[in-house]
């Protein structure tokens, strides 16, 4: 009963902090980090959307992610100020070892831009360290990756990552996975679900089929999006490149995609596990509400970690998914 009330209770009060950004593009002054400062005279990297530099705080490194403002238009600096307000309320509440901790945000420090802070990763991001370690066993940290979805997706109410791909999986000092990015994240509740859901933004190489076109929107199933794009991402981290690689331009990816294409699963993998290749076969099915859930993957690999040693039949995967949707 408790439970309950605490669930319940907790979901009203998110549901009116995202009111109150939503409507006056305010923040609890519990986000605000006045005494952070920026090192150096560079971003060290940069996107389409916002710069990273590298920061200090209460004498820690930190990140400091500063959103890009192209325009003096007032409604459009409202509008990014509004989305500013709405990722850092979904990832404060986040807590979990395979998701980057949020520790707050500055308005000042490069004003007139917003930015988030968060812990310095020296380790870059999964593909730039897999690139200076390529001895590194992929199999755990693929496993990481289905953990903090399996976190993400649990939560009441859920949270859809919206953009999981290499790029925002940044590893710990301890050399953990760790999802980051929160800008396209997903509140499953929220009434701009089903427009944002239908909103071409993010990564179109990791985007599911029912995302790219829209005569199949009424497919849309919000977490199953992220089961698709993190069936991408396992081959990302696996072969080292982007979904499509030998496609150069975007475009010719989601012509592709529409025409059922889906991307391949390089053969040593496929010779090496027949299991993990329909792992992640099972993420791509075109019919999302077919694909695992984020419960099954984790569980899963979790499964196939222990075993790894021990000789698995081919279709095991399937065998076990089946009953696990059976029970």
């Amino acid at each position: 009963m408790q439970e309950n009330f605490t669930s319940q209770y907790r979901r009203k009060c998110l549901k009116a902090l995202r009111l109150l950004a939503k409507t006056f593009r305010v923040l609890p002054n519990s986000f605000y980090i006045q005494d952070a400062v920026s090192v150096g005279t560079h971003a060290v990297s940069g996107g389409g959307f916002a710069d990273i530099w590298r920061g200090s705080s209460n004498n820690m490194d930190v990140c400091l992610k500063v959103l890009r403002i192209f325009t003096s238009d007032g409604d459009a600096s409202q509008r990014v100020l509004k989305e500013f307000c709405e990722e850092a309320l979904v990832w404060k509440q986040l807590d979990h070892p395979n998701v980057l901790p949020f520790i707050g945000v500055n308005e000042v420090l490069f004003y007139p831009s917003y930015c988030f802070i968060s812990p310095w990763m020296k380790n870059g991001n999964i593909m730039a360290y897999l690139d200076k370690h390529p001895e590194q066993d992929r199999l755990p940290l693929i496993s990481q990756v289905a953990d903090g979805l399996q976190y993400l997706h649990g939560l009441d109410p859920p949270i859809i990552h919206g953009d999981i791909r290499g790029a925002n999986i940044l590893i710990t000092d301890d050399f953990h996975c760790c999802l980051a990015d929160f800008g396209l994240a997903l509140v499953t509740e929220s009434p701009s679900l089903h427009e944002k859901s239908l909103t071409l933004r993010g990564s179109v190489r990791w985007m599911a089929p029912e995302i790219l076109d829209p005569s199949l929107s009424h497919l849309i199933q919000p977490r199953a999006r992220d089961i698709y794009a993190f069936g991408c991402t396992v081959v990302e981290i696996l072969s080292e490149k982007p979904p499509f690689p030998n496609i150069k331009y975007d475009v010719a990816v989601i012509s592709q995609v529409l025409r059922g294409f889906q991307p391949e699963i390089p053969a040593s993998l496929t010779e090496m596990s027949a299991d993990l290749s329909e792992l992640i076969y099972s993420c791509w099915d075109p019919v999302p509400f077919r694909r695992p859930t984020a419960d099954d993957i984790s569980c899963f690999l979790s499964f196939y970690i222990v075993k790894e040693s021990c000789e698995l039949v081919p279709g095991d995967f399937c065998t076990w998914l089946a009953g696990s949707l059976i029970i």
